[in-house]
């Protein structure tokens, strides 16, 4: 029964994404060329990209508010780096060290010193930003490589390049989740962090764990980031959180932890991109977009809280009856 509850989400999910094309494509007729669709692809991947770590905290009962502040902190650390006469290997190996040390602090205070997650990110939030702020001294950085830009810029047989790194990061998100002990652990901390740790299971590192890999994809979409743009800027993806959240749950992970899918949370940035491209092409105003894109974070926060108390309602049923 759960498995038949969890295809039904994926279809509704399924069937949203359809209608939606099939919408838009009737609002324009350049909605479905090629270099369009190219370019739904081209804006989803950073999105994508940090909705995949994001998924993975949320499945713990966390949320980490942080992540738009790594991918800057990070492709502001490669930019100096270049500036400095790294090569790209090497500026790139240094900026997701950063990252990850950033993932590190996250993961401390919230699976070690056990303080809320949304706390402790926001504070951790704002150092990083600070630290981006003080590295480049308050102004943009363009010192960028021709093959470090060809990671944001360039394309593969008209594929954006960004694709494939998000292909990439997706199929390592959904390994982990899906297929190892950790996503495994990831879901009963989630469910149950007192059931977890009477199980055995080691709460701490794996919701360490679950910082880190997040601040990774954090660090790997600010390099995609940076590398579109052919600048770095402390601020760049800043407006990208509330959209990486509304795809999360738009694809089916719980806010309330225990539940979490990769695939479906890139299919929620690829909504909201679909969404964004077709009103653009329609002359939508910017002010409508962000209306529309905060009405539907409350229209989905709303039915997944219906969901998620109808589902507690089910299993406090099924334990009177077997009592």
């Amino acid at each position: 029964m759960k498995r038949l509850k969890m295809e039904r989400n994926d279809l509704a999910l399924a069937l949203v994404l359809v209608v939606l094309i099939a919408v838009m494509s009737m609002l324009s007729d350049r909605f479905l060329r090629f270099g369009n669709l190219m370019q739904v692809l081209q804006q989803m991947t950073e999105l994508g990209i940090l909705a995949i770590g994001g998924t993975a905290v949320i499945m713990t009962a966390g949320i980490d508010v942080s992540v738009t502040a790594v991918s800057a902190l990070t492709g502001i650390m490669a930019a100096f780096c270049f500036r400095r006469g790294l090569g790209m290997a090497p500026a790139i190996a240094i900026a997701l060290l950063t990252a990850l040390l950033a993932g590190a602090l996250n993961g401390l205070l919230v699976g070690v010193c056990k303080v809320n997650s949304i706390v402790a990110t926001l504070g951790t939030k704002s150092v990083f930003s600070g630290l981006a702020l003080v590295i480049c001294s308050g102004a943009p950085i363009s010192a960028f490589s021709d093959r470090y830009i060809f990671l944001g810029q360039g394309s593969v047989g008209g594929v954006p390049t960004q694709v494939f790194i998000l292909l990439a990061v997706l199929a390592a998100g959904y390994i982990l989740t899906n297929r190892t002990q950790l996503g495994r652990c990831l879901s009963v901390i989630g469910n149950s962090p007192e059931a977890a740790r009477y199980s055995g299971i080691r709460t701490k590192c794996y919701t360490f764990a679950a910082y880190i890999f997040a601040a990774l994809c954090s660090g790997i979409g600010g390099i995609v980031m940076s590398a579109r743009v052919a600048t770095a800027r402390s601020d760049l993806g800043g407006t990208y959180q509330m959209q990486v959240i509304s795809a999360i749950l738009l694809g089916g992970t719980s806010f309330t932890g225990g539940r979490g899918k990769v695939i479906g949370s890139v299919v929620g940035v690829l909504v909201f991109a679909i969404l964004s491209n077709g009103f653009n092409l329609a002359g939508a105003s910017t002010f409508m977009q962000q209306i529309i894109n905060g009405a539907l974070l409350i229209v989905i926060l709303v039915v997944r809280a219906a969901m998620d108390n109808q589902k507690e309602r089910s299993m406090i049923r099924q334990t009177k009856q077997r009592g």
